[in-house]
């Protein structure tokens, strides 16, 4: 058995945050998921998620998602984004729109993200399509301009 923690999921893996800070990293995922193949498990228990025994698949799965990243920087980065806020709804199950908007914009990764990637639009329309995006995904839901944890 192998904890891979954040390394290596059913689907895939956790946010590359060096990426997000101009580090490449995307390499040393690589790096990592080829050791995780050298070392043979034959269980995984990952960070998220059940444990899994295809491990082949699962790598298969996160090599993909990892070049898909590299070939597409903006994508990892909104995948990114909507970690971050979801991580902080999960804490509070409940939360004000207004409120997660000004929290937003105090979070010097999702200031960088909107600078880096959505230059041309203005900040709260970027963090209304991040949570957007959650909800699209059924990971929220908004009822009377609050966003509730799903």
């Amino acid at each position: 058995m192998l904890i891979t923690a954040d390394a290596l999921w059913q689907n895939g893996f956790g946010v590359v945050f060096p990426e997000l800070e101009g580090l490449k990293a995307f390499e040393d995922v690589l790096q990592t998921l080829d050791l995780i193949e050298s070392l043979k498990p034959k269980i995984c228990l990952p960070g998220h998620g059940p444990m899994f025994n295809d491990v082949d698949c699962a790598l298969k799965v996160a090599r993909a998602r990892c070049h898909f990243f590299i070939q597409n920087p903006k994508k990892h980065a909104i995948y990114a984004a909507k970690v971050l806020i979801k991580y902080r709804l999960l804490e509070l199950q409940r939360w004000n729109l207004s409120q997660a908007h000004d929290w937003a914009s105090h979070v010097p990764l999702l200031i960088r993200i909107k600078e880096d990637y959505f230059s041309n639009t203005d900040f709260q329309s970027v963090i209304q399509e991040f949570i957007d995006g959650l909800v699209l995904s059924q990971a929220a839901k908004i009822v009377d301009g609050d966003l509730y944890n799903l």
